[in-house]
């Protein structure tokens, strides 16, 4: 079992006080996708210093003024097995964006850390169980 360390500091506070979900069988995250009716998805700026990997952040905002964001990152390990993570926060809709571009930046580091890369920040983390790479 891997320990990942998330940068909750990227979250803005409403976002880093809500627990953060974590997918990784690719049918769930297949079905989370499908099952909610997304307002936009755009591409990470953070994927675009990983060359082996992709991240894609995708938005919902809710009637209540909440917003669920879900960060989908894919990268391929040295052994050429592709890894799949959707970590999934809630937010008020009014820190959408900044929830956005944080989400991008720990989707893209989720990943690097499977792989076995370094964290790239010394901030302060939360860390995180993942069952399965």
């Amino acid at each position: 079992m891997s320990a990942i360390q998330l940068d909750l500091t990227q979250l803005p506070p409403t976002a880093r006080r809500q627990p953060i979900e974590v997918l990784h069988r690719p049918e769930l995250i297949a079905t989370f996708i499908r099952r909610h009716q997304w307002t936009d998805s755009s591409d990470s700026i953070a994927a675009k210093a990983l060359p082996k990997s992709m991240v894609r952040v995708y938005e919902l905002t809710c009637p209540n003024g909440e917003a669920l964001v879900a960060g989908y990152g894919i990268v391929v390990l040295p052994s050429n097995k592709t890894v799949h993570r959707l970590l999934i926060v809630r937010c008020w809709g009014s820190e959408l964006r900044q929830t956005e571009v944080g989400l991008g930046r720990i989707t893209a580091s989720y990943p690097e850390q499977l792989a076995g890369l370094p964290v790239a920040a010394d901030i302060r983390f939360t860390t995180v169980s993942d069952p399965e790479n």
